[in-house]
C-alpha cells in the first residue's frame, strides 16, 4: 500500500471529507490546509486508499471537478502485547475495504 504520511494536514483533510464529498478546495477551506499542500496530500491519501473520489462536477466554467470522501468509518489506538496498535474501520462500499477492518 502507498505511503501517506499521517500528520495534522492529512487529519484535518480525513475530517473534513467524513460528512460528506468535497472538492480539493473545499477540503483546504474548511480543514485550513494550504491549497497546494491539500491537492498533495489528497493525492497521497487517495492512493493508500484513505480517501475516494466519489463523483465528479462540471463549474460553471464547464470543468470537471472530482469530490472526495474519506472511506475511513472509525479508528482505535490500543496497546496490545506491549505495543501501540492501530485499528481502522474503512466503510464498507470502499473498493479495498471488503467490510473487514484493518490493522496496521
Amino acid at each position: 500500500m502507498p505511503y501517506a504520511p499521517i500528520d495534522g494536514h492529512s487529519t484535518r483533510i480525513m475530517r473534513s471529507a467524513m460528512c460528506r464529498p468535497m472538492s480539493a478546495v473545499q477540503i483546504s477551506h474548511s480543514s485550513g490546509v494550504p491549497v497546494a499542500v491539500a491537492f498533495r496530500r489528497i493525492r497521497q491519501l487517495v492512493a493508500a486508499g484513505m480517501l475516494r473520489e466519489e463523483l465528479r462536477v462540471v463549474n460553471t466554467g464547464g470543468k470537471e471537478i472530482p469530490l472526495y470522501a474519506a472511506t475511513l468509518n472509525c479508528g482505535y489506538v490500543f496497546v496490545e502485547d506491549g505495543r501501540l496498535r492501530i485499528r481502522l474501520s474503512m466503510n464498507g462500499d470502499a473498493p479495498e475495504a471488503s467490510g473487514a477492518e484493518r490493522m496496521l
